[in-house]
């Protein structure tokens, strides 16, 4: 079906279907149409001419020019049914049904009352045409003039016959709309699932590189300088720094194995409040002096994933104090509120400007924090920068 019809075809017209059902409309027409032109004018013929050419093009142009196209079919089809064109008959049902679809498909919803009023009105105009053609366009024969057939029925034909199939068509087009909204929905669902997947991976990366990076940068740094007049310190701040990025590569296969379809998950246990102490120990071995207040509040007993942000928040505190502590000192408070947990971290501030702009780990902190419920406040005071983040567990 591509080679018959290519991309770049469908990109502009849309599927075969637009092009035939035009198609199909015309030719039904032509039949029909020969009685009718045969007893008209020139200006008449030209009036068909609009209906035979400009509805199918109309319909054709409809994926580009919806707006447009359906009000021209609209206009187009009320002068054919208020001229003698509305001899035409039967040849008129297939485009008037296939604009209501338009309609319910494609047309503004603050249009489309009108759109349907006008084609209902239109119906009835045609009926009346029939009826009373004869005295009107100047004894051209619409088909029931002369007939036994009344007013009555025929009105009454029109509204419950085809008003009921105007409607089906119409139901019709509003499915088609729904349907093309719900998978522009699911679209925009998955680009947002995506999207918060990639930065929860990014903000996973973040905290785990940069945590144990910085851990390493200190103890290499200790171990460059110890190693001329201390080798045995030298050698055990390398075996820390290889036990560290052991870790490191641990966890980032972890987190990675997640992103793997048909692997098996990574059978290690997210960390938690139990592995904190863990933390603060690794920050002592990089020669970082912590001083740590209230580790007895750290929720034990809390749900694994109220756990793991508490642990990726006292590791951000961390990474960020060891980063940029002037002292390599700094103190770390827990103090539990009953319904959560309040985090204050202060270190000696760096020399640099008042004007700090948050990082990618604060950034991410704030993040994890929020999803709670919680907030981070950092400010710089007396030569000390504080963070207090409140986490809640309700």
């Amino acid at each position: 079906m591509k080679k018959l019809w290519p991309d770049a075809v469908r990109a502009w017209v849309g599927p075969p279907w637009r092009i035939i059902i035009p198609l199909f409309f015309w030719v039904s027409s032509m039949p029909a149409a020969e009685g009718a032109i045969d007893r008209t004018s020139l200006f008449q013929e030209l009036v068909f001419l609009l209906y035979a050419v400009g509805v199918p093009l109309a319909l054709w142009l409809h994926p580009k020019l919806k707006e447009y196209a359906i009000g021209f079919i609209a206009i187009t089809l009320t002068v054919c049914i208020l001229t003698p064109l509305a001899a035409l008959g039967n040849a008129h049902f297939f485009p008037v049904a296939y604009c209501v679809f338009l309609i319910g498909a494609h047309s503004p919803k603050r249009l489309q009352r009108i759109w349907i009023g006008w084609i209902a009105l239109g119906t009835l105009a045609a009926t009346a045409a029939s009826l009373y053609g004869r005295r009107v366009f100047g004894g051209i024969d619409f088909g029931l003039e002369g007939s036994s057939i009344g007013p009555l029925p025929a009105f009454g034909s029109v509204i419950v016959m085809a008003w009921p199939v105007m409607g089906f068509f119409y139901l019709l087009g509003t499915n088609d709309r729904k349907k093309r909204e719900d998978q522009q929905l699911l679209i925009e669902r998955a680009e947002m699932a995506g999207a918060v997947e990639r930065n929860r991976i990014a903000r996973e990366m973040h905290d785990i590189v940069a945590h144990n990076l910085a851990g390493v940068i200190a103890l290499a740094d200790g171990a460059r300088f110890a190693a001329a007049k201390n080798p045995a310190a030298a050698t055990e701040a390398l075996e820390t720094i290889a036990s560290t990025s052991r870790d490191s590569l641990k966890q980032m296969r972890g987190l990675l194995s997640v992103l793997r379809d048909g692997d098996s998950r990574a059978d290690t246990k997210a960390p938690g409040a139990s592995d904190i102490a863990g933390l603060i120990s690794e920050a002592r071995r990089t020669g970082f002096d912590i001083t740590v207040h209230g580790l007895e509040d750290l929720p034990t007993e809390s749900d694994e994933l109220y756990q793991f942000t508490v642990y990726r928040v006292v590791q951000e505190l961390l990474t960020n104090m060891i980063k940029h502590s002037r002292d390599k000192r700094g103190v770390l408070r827990f103090r539990s509120t009953g319904n959560g947990l309040v985090l204050n971290a202060d270190n000696p501030a760096a020399r640099t400007p008042n004007n700090h702009n948050p990082g990618y780990g604060l950034i991410g902190m704030s993040e994890r924090v929020k999803a709670y419920g919680g907030s981070v406040e950092t400010r710089t005071e007396d030569g000390h920068f504080f963070i207090t983040v409140e986490v809640p567990n309700d």
